[in-house]
């Protein structure tokens, strides 16, 4: 009678565990928990880097209409064209550049999230366009500024894309915008769980319940055995967020972060850009890290539009001239 129950669990299994391979099944249970990034999807792909997850697409130019939709790359754009994003060979918003710095130039890469990237402008009013122009309109030195944001980068994703600038591009200056805080957000619409096999932190990074939790055997069962990962993934279905706590919130974004910091800035200055009502934990601020806080320097008779996470073109032209007083203050210009 025990060899019959056994033989029947083990069949039960087993077959289950043919069926969700087959339909995947635990993507499809898993898929509402994920947090997803949607905007501009045409502008992004995802990346090899586990701690980005995705990344801007290079070569890419696309063309979006007043609905927001993609309307190129064809032959005949819209009649009514909205905004053009233009990603580089390099992988980053606007012009193409070379990756090797010229002589006499001062590279500034700006690094953050929608804000930086520049959602719903053009390529040449983004905040770091800006701010390239009126850097060489002082005419005392070549600039370049790189625009490394990327739509729903957490701080995570963005140390992820920082260290491979670092190694990459010999920056003279990181500006770094802290905005987006919670889970990382994936590429809506492609496949997931490739990156929860290479890393699996994903799992306590997006699941509030999960047995064995940072354990070899917990994370073998959830790596290879499918079936299992779907009940896991049905019982969080009715959990709380796991980026509900604080704790998790310090292990996902802040730490990661703060470590970067240290590390980068043996090399290169760092300067931390904080939007209007955005707030940085002095816990994981790298002492004497320089700060600009953007919302302490809003001119006489703002408008609300100043404070909307995704502005006009005037607005980020105003970030422009304000980081550039900034920069000038920290001694930074020359």
């Amino acid at each position: 009678m025990v060899f019959m129950a056994a033989v029947g669990c083990a069949v039960f299994l087993a077959g289950s565990e043919i069926l969700t391979r087959a339909f995947a099944v635990d993507a499809l249970v898993m898929r509402p928990l994920l947090y997803y990034q949607s905007a501009d999807l045409e502008a992004h792909r995802p990346s090899e880097d586990p701690d980005r997850l995705y990344e801007l697409r290079p070569g890419v130019r696309v063309v979006f209409d007043t609905d927001d939709r993609a309307v190129s790359p064809t032959p005949n754009p819209a009649p009514r064209p909205y905004r053009t994003v233009t990603v580089n060979s390099l992988g980053f918003r606007g012009d193409e550049r070379p990756a090797a710095k010229p002589k006499g130039t001062f590279r500034i890469v700006c690094l953050g999230s929608s804000n930086t990237y520049g959602a719903l402008v053009n390529d040449s009013e983004t905040y770091p366009a800006a701010l390239e122009r009126l850097l060489n309109a002082r005419g005392k030195r070549r600039y370049e500024v790189w625009n490394a944001g990327v739509s729903a980068y957490t701080l995570r994703q963005i140390a992820g894309a920082g260290k491979e600038i670092l190694r990459r591009y010999d920056p003279d200056l990181l500006i770094v915008q802290h905005f987006n805080m919670g889970r990382r957000a994936f590429l809506f619409g492609r496949p997931v769980l490739g990156f929860f096999d290479r890393d699996p932190g994903l799992y306590e990074e997006n699941f509030a319940v999960l047995p064995w939790r940072a354990t070899r055997w917990g994370t073998a069962l959830l790596r290879h055995w499918r079936f299992y990962r779907a009940v896991v993934a049905a019982v969080n279905r009715f959990s709380k967020p796991v980026d509900a706590t604080p704790a998790a919130e310090d292990a996902v974004n802040n730490l990661p972060f703060l470590e970067f910091c240290r590390g980068a800035r043996r090399r290169v200055p760092i300067v931390l850009l904080l939007s209007v009502g955005a707030r940085a934990d002095p816990r994981f601020v790298p002492e004497g890290m320089k700060i600009i806080e953007l919302g302490k320097k809003l001119p006489p008779g703002t408008v609300w539009e100043y404070g909307k996470i995704h502005p006009t073109a005037t607005v980020y032209r105003w970030y422009a001239e304000t980081i550039m007083k900034s920069l000038r203050e920290f001694g930074f210009l020359f």
